[in-house]
Formats: C-alpha cells, sequence, structure tokens
C-alpha cells in the first residue's frame, strides 16, 4: 500500500523550501497546509491558515481556508468558533457574488477594456481580492504578454516607418495589428472564463456553507439537550460552571482562538511554523 502520510511529508518538505519572495509562495504556503491536514497534522494546518489572515495576505482569494477552518472548528464541537469562521467567509467572499455578477453582465462584451485598461462604466470595478485572483492564473500572465508584445512591435513599427518604407510598415502593422487583436480576443476570453469559475466556486461555496449551518444548529442543538438532560438530572451548578469556565479560559490562554493583531515584529522565516493549541470539547462517548 501506498505510505500516504510520507508522500505529505515530502509535499511539506519542498513547500517549505519556497521563499518567501517568491510570486509562489502563498500558493506553497497554502499548499502546505493543506498538506498538513490531510497527514492528520490539524495543529500546523490551522496554523498556517491562522497566518494567512494576516495583512500581508488579506487580499488573496483562498476562500477554502475558512470553510476547512469552520469544519476543523465544528469537529472540536466549538460551534461559536465554527460560526465565526462562517461569517469571516461571508464577509470576505460570498459577499462579492453580486458585484461579481453585474461585473460580467456589464462588461461581457468589453472586458478587455475593462479589465485591462480601467475604462468603467459607472466606476463598476472587481474588488482587489476578485482582481488578483484573475491576475494569479499563469494563463492571464501568458496572454497578457503576448498582447503587450504585439502592441510594443506595433509601436516599433511606426518609429521606423521612414527607414522601412511606407509599402512594409503597411504590411507589417496589419499583420501585427491582426496578431494584437487575437492576442486581445484570447485575453478577454481567459478573463471572462476566469471570472465565471469564481462565480461557480462561490455558488458551491455558498453551498457548503448552507451545510455547515446546519451541521452547526444540529451541535448546539444536541448540546442545548444535553444540559437539560443533565439538568434534571441535578448534575449542573449554572454558578459553579460558569466561574470554572471562566478560570480555565483564564489559565490556558492557548486553548482559545485568538486573532492575532499583527503588532510588533515577527519574522518571514517562521510564519509556516504556528501552530493551532485548540482542543476538543466533544462529549465522549460512554
Amino acid at each position: 500500500a501506498t505510505d500516504f502520510p510520507s508522500l505529505y511529508g515530502a509535499a511539506i518538505y519542498y513547500y517549505r523550501k519556497v521563499p518567501a519572495d517568491s510570486t509562489n509562495y502563498i500558493e506553497a504556503l497554502y499548499e502546505s497546509a493543506w498538506a498538513y491536514f490531510l497527514k492528520g497534522n490539524i495543529r500546523r494546518g490551522m496554523g498556517v491558515f491562522h497566518t494567512l489572515e494576516g495583512p500581508d495576505w488579506k487580499n488573496h482569494y483562498l476562500p477554502d481556508t475558512h470553510l476547512l477552518e469552520a469544519q476543523v472548528f465544528l469537529n472540536l464541537c466549538r460551534t461559536g468558533l465554527a460560526q465565526q469562521a462562517i461569517k469571516r467567509l461571508e464577509a470576505k467572499y460570498l459577499d462579492l457574488k453580486p458585484t461579481i455578477k453585474l461585473y460580467l453582465e456589464t462588461y461581457e462584451e468589453t472586458i478587455f477594456e475593462a479589465f485591462v485598461k480601467k475604462k468603467l462604466k459607472r466606476g463598476l470595478d472587481l474588488p482587489r481580492r476578485l482582481h488578483l485572483s484573475v491576475l494569479a492564473d499563469s494563463r492571464f500572465n501568458e496572454s497578457y504578454m503576448n498582447v503587450a508584445r504585439y502592441s510594443n512591435e506595433i509601436k516599433q513599427i511606426k518609429i521606423n516607418q521612414e527607414t522601412l518604407g511606407d509599402a512594409l510598415t503597411n504590411r507589417l502593422l496589419e499583420r501585427a495589428n491582426d496578431f494584437l487583436e487575437q492576442g486581445k480576443e484570447l485575453l478577454s476570453q481567459m478573463i471572462l472564463q476566469t471570472l465565471r469559475d469564481r462565480e461557480e466556486e462561490l455558488d458551491s461555496l455558498d453551498d457548503k456553507v448552507e451545510r455547515m449551518r446546519f451541521e452547526i444548529e444540529s451541535q448546539n442543538a444536541r448540546k442545548l439537550e444535553e444540559q437539560i438532560e443533565k439538568s434534571y438530572e441535578g448534575e449542573i451548578d449554572v454558578a459553579k460552571n460558569a466561574a470554572s469556565s471562566q478560570s480555565t479560559a483564564n489559565l490556558l490562554v492557548g486553548d482559545k482562538y485568538l486573532t492575532w493583531p499583527f503588532e510588533g515584529e515577527f519574522w518571514k522565516d517562521e510564519i509556516n511554523s504556528y501552530r493551532s493549541y485548540l482542543t476538543s470539547q466533544c462529549r465522549e462517548e460512554k
């Protein structure tokens, strides 16, 4: 049988070799988090996901982080934290759905002018997170570089018109302009397809969030039933329980999910090494 944990370990080893100043660093960091999860190391995976909440990466398109974060919290019976993760997901990603829909409807025929040249109607533009998600696609870079090259060739032909002569200049310009228009068309199709993919991803994400909400409510209902059962059995003392919970929270700070304020300094060579120390609050089966 294939030793999958060792394969995930190998993947993590190589992901960690990607330097922090690389254009592929965020993707490598994100993929390493998934490798940690698949390997069963939830603490390291969550540590990476929490790191990606930092200000340097606030505009990157990584919607699955919050969904998996919510699932981990739910698996630990921490429904309050799961609900908070869902709210972050809604604010950062699901709220983009109306904007991307309107953007596609408005610029379907003029996407190159809108996206590349910023010729906007009524100031309607993409949020930075969605804009960067298109730029991060390798297909965009390749298509855009072709368009830029053809545009530069046209400029050079015009500059050297006197040397080339009118007849040759016109033939070269006609050929270069044909290539430029083809390049623009390919780039426009690529931008539209990427944005449609994002729209489908957000629709799918919305469905997953609805299922997650149902799981959260179901778990809350079970917790309430257990509390009611205990109260009838005389096993619960509300005041004592509240005092005990507060004391435990004060002593075990690492047991709470805290938002890192990013004050002071941090070291780039350590940001893929943080860990989450959340513990389970699930009731053990008898």
